[in-house]
Formats: structure tokens, C-alpha cells, sequence
């Protein structure tokens, strides 16, 4: 049987981030990692995290290592590159008002 890991103690400070994160992040990616870090601060164990979230144990290690080296930062996805966007503002508004 594996050794359970558990995240490293929280501060008081990162417990409110983590709390708001859990409730108000800004995408549910966020949110859902926020609430492993969450979980294992209470107690729960990787697989407990694995069966709730729906997830694998290596993106809830992965979570758990971001957490610890970057803080609440690290649960925030990283920019991709991607297309730039092509519409100009005055574009987009007025399909808006469309």
C-alpha cells in the first residue's frame, strides 16, 4: 500500500484563499483544485480526493506539488498560446447589441 500524502499545513491566510477559491475561483478548474487542497487539509486522504473529485492520484499530486511550491498561485492555469483574436472591440460590441 502507498504512503498517503497530505498537503502541508495551511496559514490562516491560505486557508481564506483556498475558501474563496473553492467558492468564487474564476473557472472550475480552479475551483476543483482549490477543493483538493481543501480536502487534504481536512484530513482526507488522496484516494478519499481521487473518489470525490473524479480525478487521477497524478493530478491531485501535481496539484499538491504546485500548491506547495507556488502557493495559491500554482493552482492557476498558465497562459496558452493560441490564435489571436481577430475581431476588434467596436466588432464585438456591436454583435452584442445584435
Amino acid at each position: 500500500m502507498r504512503p498517503q500524502r497530505f498537503i502541508r499545513n495551511l496559514t490562516k491566510t491560505e486557508h481564506q484563499e483556498i475558501e474563496e477559491l473553492y467558492h468564487r475561483g474564476p473557472n472550475h478548474r480552479v475551483r476543483k483544485r482549490a477543493q483538493a487542497i481543501r480536502l487534504s487539509a481536512m484530513g482526507y486522504t488522496v484516494t478519499q480526493i481521487v473518489q470525490i473529485l473524479g480525478c487521477n492520484r497524478q493530478s491531485i499530486n501535481n496539484w499538491f506539488d504546485l500548491f506547495e511550491a507556488q502557493g495559491c498561485k500554482g493552482l492557476y492555469d498558465n497562459p496558452r498560446p493560441g490564435r489571436p483574436i481577430i475581431a476588434t472591440v467596436d466588432y464585438r460590441t456591436r454583435l452584442v447589441q445584435a
